[in-house]
């Protein structure tokens, strides 16, 4: 089934790219192929990666982790409040 393979190749390319960014000296010849971005990814990065960053950031304009620190913050607050 190509679709399967490509996907499987997508999960193997975001492995490598993590290993690429944090061991690149522990990287063989292969693995450095499969943290190269395919033509799949680059077309998902153009038409929809960048439109959805683009909409979240209006959203967002500071990032969701300020808004899950807020939530988690003002949770924290609440359960010390109970006796």
């Amino acid at each position: 089934m190509p679709l399967f393979r490509r996907l499987i190749r997508e999960d193997f390319y975001h492995l490598y790219k993590h290993k690429r960014a944090f061991q690149p000296e522990h990287m063989t010849a292969e693995e450095l192929t499969l943290a190269t971005r395919s033509t799949l990814n680059r077309w998902y990065a153009q038409f929809l990666g960048r439109p959805y960053l683009r909409v979240k950031r209006l959203v967002y304009p500071h990032g969701s982790n300020e808004i899950i620190w807020y939530k988690w913050r003002k949770m924290k607050d609440q359960t010390m409040r109970i006796p």
